[in-house]
């Protein structure tokens, strides 16, 4: 149940079984996410911790360490857009603006078990810029370090009056990609939007690595400088397909979203002035450049669509002549990728269309 990790690299950890005093050097054999020193203790910790090992190994999927990325997840079949890789409840929830002591009290109460799962997360380091004042106590500065870097929001719609930041054993432990090939999504019958559900976005073969984008939505067109920016709050340097492996694929990744910015930028002018028919080529011209490389704008391709199906509908009323697919065959292209996404993109995609009926009607 339990395997030792390579000597090189080897880290040192405190040991899993409750009131065990020894570090330990290896990692339960199934999930690979607590740490024991013998087979004696792993085999003693085994009740507690199967519920936990089962969550995070079950689903078409393993936890298994990446070159210079630490842990990652890779996919154990093929998987096609819209399958469900994983869903899961968090293992602890912080509210905005939550107090340090709440904070703290919180981590307190979590069992021996979920406090080593969510500590064997992805850790940063210490780092001055980081430390929390008053917080001395080595195990609860490992806590917020780690809570800093592998939260995540828990909605993104302030109107479903939902706040807060999540930690997940599971989900927190899959790699950003600038080519993403997973999306994450919250559940609509879930009130408190606390369950995360990951899809796929688009197919994943076996044995390839499972990535969403760290990044929103809104900043994805950045160039590769400004995304390392962003990406410093999780590591030095972006070693995903688009950013490290080959220079020829990065070059033509910058200048596709040079294009795109510039599209949508024209897109807005001509709305502004009026220009709706100059304004839906740009948009559309947006779409085409969007399915050159899917790979990488795969998420904004359905509101793009939605773009199009708003300015196409407009001057269709207006009696104004298109050529090509009918507004509709957008629309229903945009339905389709935000049913396969989850309820979030469906949430995103409703919303969209209830401004577009208040506009034409």
């Amino acid at each position: 149940m339990c395997e030792k990790e390579s000597e090189e690299n080897m880290e040192f950890f405190p040991c899993a079984r409750s009131n065990c005093t020894n570090m330990a050097t290896k990692k339960c054999s199934r999930c690979k996410a607590i740490h024991y020193c013998s087979k004696p203790c792993s085999d003693v910790n085994w009740k507690n911790h199967k519920k936990n090992c089962k969550r995070i190994t079950t689903g078409p999927f393993r936890i298994q360490e990446m070159p210079g990325k630490g842990e990652g997840m890779v996919a154990t079949r093929v998987l096609f857009p819209g399958d469900i890789v994983v869903t899961e409840e968090p293992l602890i929830v912080i509210k905005d603006g939550e107090p340090i002591r709440i904070i703290l009290a919180m981590f307190e109460s979590l069992s021996e078990e979920d406090k080593n799962v969510l500590l064997s997360l992805y850790d940063p380091g210490v780092n001055p810029q980081n430390d929390v004042p008053g917080v001395t106590d080595e195990k609860h500065q490992k806590f917020i370090r780690i809570t800093w870097a592998n939260s995540m929001q828990l909605c993104g719609y302030p109107e479903l009056g939902v706040d807060g930041l999540g930690v997940y054993a599971t989900i927190s432990r899959i790699n950003h990609s600038c080519a993403p090939n997973a999306i994450r999504t919250w559940l609509r019958g879930d009130n408190s939007k606390r369950s995360k559900q990951v899809r796929a976005c688009q197919r994943i073969d076996e044995g390839e690595e499972i990535c969403f984008s760290y990044i929103k939505l809104d900043s994805s067109f950045l160039l590769r400088e400004k995304r390392q920016m962003l990406l410093k709050n999780w590591f030095p340097s972006c070693r995903c397909v688009i950013c490290h492996h080959n220079d020829d694929k990065l070059a033509t990744s910058e200048q596709n979203r040079v294009e795109m910015v510039k599209l949508h930028q024209n897109m807005k002018e001509h709305c502004k002035q009026g220009r709706l028919r100059e304004a839906a080529h740009a948009a559309l011209q947006k779409i085409q450049t969007m399915e050159k490389c899917p790979d990488e704008f795969i998420h904004q391709i359905p509101c793009t669509l939605l773009d199009y199906y708003e300015l196409a509908t407009i001057l269709r009323r207006r009696e104004e002549r298109l050529d090509g697919e009918t507004p509709e065959d957008f629309r229903e292209r945009a339905f389709i990728m935000a049913t396969e996404f989850g309820d979030s993109s469906i949430f995103q995609y409703e919303k969209k269309l209830r401004r577009i009926s208040r506009l034409v009607l």
